[in-house]
């Protein structure tokens, strides 16, 4: 089995993980127990409708982790689709295994990787020469994916589609380039792995 291979059935396993979170469990909990509260910080968010909504973060710290985690298994995953000479079967593997970790990334609610595996993908059927064929497919497992996460209400979509909002792209980018800049202005050999502990700029 080829590790990006395995890589992808983690990130299956771990979204299967993730689906069975029990919300109102876990933020009881965390009402209950200061230290595991602390740990919670970015579950939650503020859905259009004025509620709160949550977002999944499976066996991972929190939901940006776990999303990113299912990125690069995507990542992977359409690499291997878009190589030549794959047996069927194995192709329809691969696409359900890819289309199940986008629904992970989207009950997450990680606009970050959402768009990072959008450019992902684009470059990826780019450099393949296989744009016309590939994209549209992409696409539409994308959409497939979110529409049937809007229609069984496990996030609020509208926080999902902010991604194609410049100003959302802009402060995805802020959030990750600038703190990045401003560390290698003060120290140009940077500072040693893990030491801002939030935000790693996983995409540079």
């Amino acid at each position: 089995l080829p590790i990006w291979r395995l890589i992808l059935l983690l990130c299956v396993l771990t979204t299967l993980y993730g689906m069975r979170q029990n919300p109102d469990e876990i933020l009881r909990a965390g009402a209950e127990d200061e230290g595991f509260r602390k740990t919670l910080n970015g579950v939650t968010y503020t859905a259009s409708g004025g509620g709160r909504g949550f977002r999944v973060f499976s066996t991972f710290v929190g939901p940006g982790m776990f999303a990113t985690a299912l990125g690069f298994g995507i990542i992977a995953g359409v690499a291997d689709l878009t190589e030549s000479r794959r047996p069927r079967t194995v192709m329809l593997l691969i696409g359900l295994a890819v289309a199940f970790s986008i629904y992970g990334v989207f009950i997450s609610g990680s606009r970050s990787t959402i768009l990072t595996c959008s450019l992902a993908a684009l470059l990826i059927a780019w450099f393949r020469g296989k744009v016309v064929r590939f994209v549209p497919m992409i696409a539409g497992v994308g959409i497939v994916t979110f529409l049937i996460v809007d229609a069984l209400k496990l996030m609020d979509t509208s926080r999902i589609l902010s991604v194609f909002s410049l100003e959302a792209i802009w402060g995805r980018a802020y959030i990750v380039v600038i703190p990045t800049i401003d560390c290698l202005l003060e120290n140009p050999l940077g500072n040693g792995i893990g030491y801002s502990t939030h935000g790693v700029p996983v995409i540079l």
